[in-house]
């Protein structure tokens, strides 16, 4: 399945999360890709779900400073990238789910007493 193979509506809220979430504006990302997660089913839908939860996850890491939820859901978001292919939707997800875990092995250090924060820039989401 290509970007173009989407719904216009997913495809543009995916587009709209993608800019938000690369301008490190995460819980607004969350709520755009929320939109098309609605409507969704399949592997788009738990692919979105595993954004949503991703965004989520910088949110508790950023802006509430709560390590534990943060490895939960960047966790929870790496569970549902596992089975999904490799490239869906024009999305690069072989990147990402390298790219998430890890976000959340460095989540998992920081609930573990180490350093209060996540290794390096957010996992790149690259839409094509």
């Amino acid at each position: 399945m290509t970007l173009a193979d989407l719904r216009p509506a997913t495809r543009e809220a995916l587009l709209r999360g993608r800019a938000l979430y690369d301008a490190g504006r995460f819980f607004e990302a969350h709520e755009a890709w929320e939109q098309a997660w609605l409507v969704e089913r399949g592997e788009v839908r738990a692919m979105l779900q595993a954004l949503i939860q991703v965004a989520a996850g910088y949110v508790k890491a950023l802006r509430d400073g709560r390590p534990a939820g943060t490895a939960k859901l960047l966790e929870a978001a790496l569970a549902r990238l596992l089975p999904l292919p490799d490239h869906l939707a024009g999305v690069d997800v072989a990147r990402f789910r390298r790219e998430v875990g890890t976000a959340a092995e460095a989540a998992r250090r920081w609930r573990d007493g180490g350093a209060p924060c996540l290794d390096g820039p957010p996992p790149r989401l690259e839409v094509r």
